[in-house]
């Protein structure tokens, strides 16, 4: 369930950066809660986004440790106290930042947790956990508890019903803004 470093892991590069780093993918380290590897988090945000590039970002959360699953969580509890404690360190820098830019805007409604685990062996195995901001495409019902009970139901040539979704891509955030958010959210969660 936990290996220190995975050779061919792209997270496990970010374990020696500090906070305003940039990684090799061009994204920037905004948050750490420690460097031991045992127990810390870091956080990026990355240079690309599924919202809408003008007002949305994506940040992406991961144990320093090469953890697989969130049970490897629960076998250390410091790993999952600074889990939380990351969580709510950048939950909190995002509704800052959202009311700030967007006053208008309810700020609870600020966040979106899209919980990741790639299959085993591949590159990216590593556990992660992506915060998006729902605007743009990714701004669109999914199932919950609930389902899809408000999306209006299409039917098929065997008559399966269907809904229909917006497409939605990975967009570069511009240069400007990008390195804005960075310093921003960064001095955000420092206060």
């Amino acid at each position: 369930m936990s290996r220190s470093s995975s050779s061919i892991c792209g997270l496990c590069q970010y374990q020696k950066l500090g906070v305003g780093d940039n990684a090799s993918n061009k994204a920037v380290v905004i948050y750490k809660t420690g460097n031991n590897i045992r127990k810390d988090w870091f956080a990026v945000l990355q240079p690309h986004t599924h919202s809408d590039p003008l007002t949305g970002f994506n940040i992406q959360l991961s144990p320093l440790d090469h953890l697989d699953s969130f049970a490897s969580i629960y076998e250390h509890m410091d790993v999952a106290k600074n889990f939380g404690v990351a969580i709510a360190a950048l939950d909190n820098a995002i509704a800052r930042l959202r009311s700030e830019e967007h006053s208008s805007e309810d700020p609870y409604q600020h966040s979106q947790l899209v919980i990741l685990k790639h299959q085993p062996g591949k590159a990216y195995e590593h556990l992660h956990v992506k915060m998006i901001v729902p605007k743009g495409p990714v701004a669109q019902p999914f199932p919950t508890e609930a389902g899809w009970q408000w999306k209006q139901e299409f039917t098929d040539s065997e008559f399966q019903p269907y809904i229909r979704g917006t497409p939605c891509a990975p967009v570069d955030l511009d240069h400007d803004r990008f390195h804005y958010l960075a310093k921003k959210l960064i001095k955000l969660i420092e206060q």
